[in-house]
């Protein structure tokens, strides 16, 4: 390509006669990166390592005898060392001034010093500062954007709005600012791309949340042009004055435009006086303070209330700093009490601001020292997923793996040209001795707003970074586990990466560095963008081991499981093959198969053929899984890691250190290596590494003969050496072998490597589809992975205990089931793989399908509801849906179109009691049993007879109900039963009323006391009003106070 040490970077002007300042042929550009806050205040500093920071190119020092002043505009006063002035040039090829305009002349070529009266100097008009012995220039004087005291140049606002959407065009944007109500207010005025015909309010919004994001202000107005009707000059250049004028005149050619004071907004709520906040403040419920919020944000941001996401951060909506320490003013003036003016940045969204103030937030648990600590605990695989060559999910990799698939294909085209670079020669430069991988489909292919990321730092992430965020939705998902209960939780993140060709595709291409560039490649942010978006609070770490990577973080993950740093572990390793250079390292080194096969044991293994892919496993302490009745796949027993220190070589394999880390594994997870039914062998199909992997195994199961064998076998038969996600792909074979009690065939194997004595071992290799029995024990495995520098690790796993399952509850007649999805269409493609899967899978029950959905999903904006009882109706109506018919049975609705309801509960009184109410509901509601058990075991030893007998008429009881000592008693329960169902369904109340007996559940609900005193009181009522005399009446008068 072109050589940087080619360009000569210079700066100068027509006034000076061209040039001022340049460096030396050779050198080639001096690029700094300069602290982005730093420079709003006029100040130079340079960057440190992983801050936000804006690159300058530097323009050499003062050429022949010019020479440079750097001047405060203002006051002439030499600037000091490090920060941004004017830049003041004199020497002899300064002009004498401008031809007949004498008063712009004196003005422009007459400047002095004010300290020294040394001149003329010539003003350039510039900003700039000396860093280093060169002269920068950071942009010029009368473009600079000057809000609320900040300094921002328009250039790194036009760069960043250029950059937010795929559909804006490149170096075809202006930002200036124009006066507003007394107040200068930032536009930027952006052009289209040709032939585009975008969603103007999704573009808008993306540029306006770029700019939040990477300048903390909130544009006035955003403005989308016709492409070419920016004015710029003939040499390309914006001209901002020129379009700002246009803009003011109506004139600029416009296609679409946003802007805040044309945006309806419901106006805040009237405030209360600061006394009477501070009487009320006690009782703000956490709905009240979020519903102020909204109104706030909406009015201050002008958008309508039910655009504002609650669990959304507030730069989100371009809440910048001077307004968030505004809102921070108003809420401690509506509340009543002081609060910290950087609020907003602790408690980043709506619904973190509103449970932290109205003291709801649930303070984790921390592992105290009287908890009580398994030793050695096992831990559970609760839910895993994972996108391998051949299987898009887990279900199609078993079914890869049962059918003995080989999954190995051509590079394709869209990652690089084989031909161009194939030669079966590995010592020739620039080529690779393969044509082969295990790739994976798609990896281009990203929904950015699902999880909430602009389009245009998508386009600066690692796709490794987004592979790994679907994955990992996918095995929550897998696991049960709703994403929204996890935020504040401790749940680590341990990912295994070691890849970053998408850094090497942007090597050297400075023009596409941006802020999110940094954060876009780093291994790092690999798991901490998880936690971020997740809100996790649990260790979040990236780790590299080479091959051994991902089960180093299985290993990892379950020890801070067993030491309770973490309560629930998101485990993973990802892989992705980008680009051709580290396939012709490997093949120079002799590493590659040239057939592009991994044939493991096998006489004819000549290296490795590499792969990609992503896998994710969730992890949790056994005891924990078993209490929350998770669906358990498999459970980790032990495991280990080591190192091979100084062995024969930095690659070369070390027998000792393997056998050393497997006995530790086993040691750890406290079983016999007699125990083990198979391993999942390391297995990268090499003439020496198998032999070497073999008998380090047979030393470690010394003893074994072969009438009891241990079968072993390699995943990277069927998807090649995924690398860094190596060690997770085997564990999830595993896994899937355990749950489904069969061992997947080895493929590629005919006839035993000659290294390998196999009759002498107590090995098998299975080359067809096997039952795992079990022989009375619980099946076990162990699953290797060694890394190429020599970390090596092996996790021991068990298939999952036998679950005992509760005696069958009354099959409930219907269910709800529900779904949804950030969109309407994609609401309706998860209605047809529901409908799908609820066809396919009769094994699976529908009150299940029900539960999961209703309880382990997040439920997002676009929703869909149905009576589920006859499963091919279900089915049916799902399928007619996704063709885009609207069934009878099913109701459909959007947060957006009407704002969240608040609740009342309204309990009634006396009289509305009779034989058998709740019973139908005892026996199908755990919740709501468990609720009158509680009060018939409080009424126990008070009311003579069994509630519940009484209730239903059982027992001798007939009659009972109706007097008043057992009818207000049992009212009480099948109110406070109902209470306790509605909330678990997540319905809480704003206001609770009740009449007669209903105002001690109301009482309740509202938190006056506890259930044993409210049932106490209920029970000693209806006692005292029992033993009144029967004689007597009641009456309703319907008349005012004077008649009556």
């Amino acid at each position: 390509g072109f050589s940087p040490r080619a360009h000569y970077p210079v700066y100068g002007l027509a006034e000076a006669t061209l040039i001022v300042t340049g460096g030396r042929q050779g050198d080639g550009p001096k690029v700094v990166v300069f602290d982005k806050k730093g420079l709003e205040q006029r100040r130079a500093v340079v960057a440190e390592n992983g801050e936000a920071g804006r690159e300058l190119v530097g323009c050499g020092a003062a050429l022949g005898d010019q020479k440079l002043a750097i001047v405060d505009p203002e006051t002439s006063r030499v600037c000091k060392s490090g920060e941004i002035g004017e830049v003041w040039v004199h020497g002899p090829s300064v002009a004498q001034g401008y031809w007949r305009r004498p008063e712009e002349t004196a003005r422009t070529f007459g400047a002095r010093i004010a300290e020294t009266g040394e001149g003329p100097f010539l003003r350039t008009g510039d900003l700039g500062f000396v860093h280093d012995g060169q002269l920068f220039i950071a942009g010029r004087i009368k473009d600079l954007i000057i809000i609320r005291g900040v300094n921002y140049y328009p250039q790194d606002l036009e760069l960043t709005s250029e950059r937010s959407h795929p559909s804006l065009r490149v170096g075809s944007a202006a930002a200036f600012a124009i006066e507003v109500d007394g107040e200068e207010q930032l536009v930027i005025a952006q052009e289209l791309e040709f032939r585009q015909k975008p969603d103007v309010d999704e573009v808008t919004a993306a540029i306006r949340e770029a700019i939040v994001d990477e300048h903390g202000i909130l544009p006035y107005a955003v403005v989308l042009v016709k492409p070419g009707r920016i004015p710029k000059t003939s040499s390309g250049k914006i001209q901002r004055f020129a379009c700002r004028q246009k803009y003011l005149d109506g004139t600029l050619d416009v296609v679409g435009e946003w802007r805040a004071d044309q945006v309806p907004a419901t106006e805040p709520e009237k405030k209360e006086s600061q006394a009477e906040a501070a009487v009320a403040a006690p009782g703000k419920s956490k709905k009240e303070i979020e519903d102020w919020l909204v109104q706030q944000l909406a009015a201050r941001l002008k958008v309508p209330p039910e655009k504002i996401d609650r669990k959304e951060p507030f730069a989100r909506y371009g809440l910048d700093s001077v307004q968030a320490i505004g809102l921070a003013g108003d809420l401690e003036a509506w509340l009543g009490r002081p609060l910290s003016p950087t609020l907003a940045y602790d408690y980043p969204n709506v619904e973190a601001l509103a449970t932290h103030l109205s003291g709801t937030a649930s303070e984790e648990t921390e592992v105290s020292a009287g908890e009580e600590k398994i030793e050695n605990e096992p831990i559970a695989v609760v839910g895993l997923s994972c996108r391998f060559p051949g299987a898009p999910d887990a279900d199609a990799f078993w079914r890869l793996l049962r059918d003995g698939v080989d999954a190995i294909r051509e590079v394709p085209p869209s990652r690089w040209d084989v031909d161009e670079l194939y030669d079966p020669d590995p010592d020739a430069p620039g080529k690779m001795m393969t044509r082969w991988g295990g790739f994976v489909d798609d990896v281009d292919r990203f929904d950015a707003t699902f999880f909430g990321i602009s389009p245009r730092e998508a386009t600066e992430m690692d796709p490794q970074q987004r592979l790994l965020l679907e994955v990992t939705w996918e095995a929550l998902e897998s696991a049960g586990v709703n994403p929204e209960k996890l935020r504040g939780s401790r749940t680590g993140v341990f990912v295994g990466v070691s890849s970053n060709d998408y850094s090497v595709l942007q090597h050297g291409d400075l023009e596409r560095v941006s802020a999110y560039t940094g954060t876009g490649n780093a291994f790092s942010i690999t798991a901490n963008r998880l936690s971020y978006l997740l809100d996790l609070r649990g260790p979040s770490m990236a780790v590299d081991t080479a091959c051994s990577t991902s089960l180093v973080t299985v290993h990892l993950a379950a020890r801070s499981l067993r030491n309770h740093e973490t309560d629930l572990a998101i485990v993973g390793g990802v892989n992705l093959i980008l680009s051709p250079e580290l396939t012709i390292a490997l093949s120079h080194a002799r590493m590659m198969s040239p057939e592009g096969r991994c044939k493991t044991f096998d006489a004819s293994a000549d290296g490795y053929v590499r792969g990609e892919g992503c896998g994710v496993v969730v992890l949790k302490r056994l005891s924990d899984a078993v209490r929350d009745n998770d669906n358990i796949l498999a459970v980790i027993r032990g495991s280990a890691v080591n190192q091979d220190g100084r062995s024969n070589g930095l690659t070369a394999p070390n027998g000792l250190a393997q056998q050393e880390v497997i006995r530790a594994a086993l040691a750890d997870a406290r079983v016999s290596p007699e125990d083990v039914d198979y391993v999942e062998a390391h297995g990268t199909g090499t003439i020496l590494g198998d032999p070497i992997e073999v008998k380090s195994l047979a030393e470690v199961m010394k003893g074994r003969t072969k009438e009891k064998p241990c079968l072993i076998g390699s995943v990277k038969t069927n998807i090649g050496h995924l690398e860094s996600a190596a060690g997770i792909a085997g564990l999830i074979k595993v896994v899937l072998s355990l749950h489904h009690g069969e061992i997947p065939p080895h493929l590629h194997f005919k006839q035993i490597n000659p290294h390998i004595p196999i009759d002498e071992l107590p090995f098998e290799i299975p080359t067809e589809l096997r039952p795992w029995k079990t022989n009375g024990k619980p099946r076990l495995a162990g699953v290797s992975s060694f890394g190429f520098g020599g970390t090596n690790a092996h996790v021991v796993l068990e298939e999952a205990p036998r679950r005992e399952l509760p005696p069958n509850d009354p099959e409930r007649p219907l269910h709800v089931l529900t779904a949804s999805a950030k969109d309407p269409e994609a609401l309706r493609e998860l209605a047809g793989r529901l409908g799908r899967f609820v066809s396919e899978r009769e094994e699976v029950a529908l009150a299940d399908v029900a539960y999961t959905l209703n309880t382990g999903r997040s439920h997002f904006e676009h929703r869909l509801a149905l009576p589920a009882g006859d499963r091919e109706k279900v089915a049916q109506v799902l399928l007619d849906f996704e063709s885009g018919k609207i069934p009878a049975d099913l109701r459909t609705g959007s947060l957006a179109e009407q704002p969240e309801p608040r609740v009342a509960f309204l309990f009634t009184g006396q009289g509305a009691q009779y034989v058998g109410m709740g019973k139908e509901l005892y026996e199908t509601q755990p919740t709501f049993r468990r609720a009158l058990d509680r009060c018939n075991e409080i009424l126990a030893d008070k009311l003579g007879q069994p509630l519940l007998s009484v209730m239903w008429g059982e027992d001798g009881t007939e009659g009972l109900i109706d007097e008043t000592a057992y009818t207000q008693p049992a009212l009480f329960a099948i109110e406070y039963g109902l209470l306790e169902l509605w909330r678990s369904w997540g319905l809480e109340p704003q206001f609770v009323a009740g009449h007669s007996i209903g105002e001690y559940v109301a009482a309740l609900a509202a938190g006056v006391f506890d259930l044993e005193d409210a049932l106490t009181l209920v029970y000693h009522r209806g006692r005292l009003m029992q033993s009144l005399p029967k004689d007597g009446e009641m009456a309703a008068v319907f008349a005012g106070l004077e008649e009556v």
